[in-house]
């Protein structure tokens, strides 16, 4: 019998810290220098975000390529392990339209299928695959 030594729903969160998600979105995105990442969040220290980057990489969820090293300057990219977090990315932006809509709008919110399309563009998800 297989034993389960942690469950893989917990240990999966273990990456998810604060700021984590902000960073792996920011990547995706293409912000993927440090002041990229910085400037795109207010209230996020340097000392944390160099905590969260080495972090995500440790976990393979990003990875560090440097670019110049006089001056040096680095560049993060998800790794193949990370952007197969594109459905769970894609999965928390519709549960979060679909049930708090109020709060991540101003004024008249798009349609759900707009979401939907719009957000499937972005994670490179298969709208035919996707529930609507």
């Amino acid at each position: 019998m297989v034993q389960i030594k942690e469950c893989p729903t917990k240990f999966a969160f273990k990456f998810f810290k604060k700021w984590s998600i902000e960073i792996i979105r920011d990547i995706w995105f293409g912000k993927g220098t440090f002041t990229e990442i910085l400037i795109a969040n207010p209230g996020l220290s340097s000392k944390v975000l160099a905590q969260r980057l080495r972090e995500l990489g440790n976990y393979g969820i990003i990875e560090k390529r440097i670019i110049s090293k006089s001056p040096m300057r680095a560049e993060y990219n998800l790794t193949q392990k990370g952007e197969a977090l594109n459905k769970i990315m894609f999965d928390l932006a519709i549960f979060s339209y679909d049930y708090y809509t109020n709060e991540i709008f101003e004024g008249e919110p798009p349609s759900r299928s707009e979401m939907i399309r719009t957000t499937s563009e972005i994670f490179k998800i298969d709208q035919n695959a996707s529930s609507e």
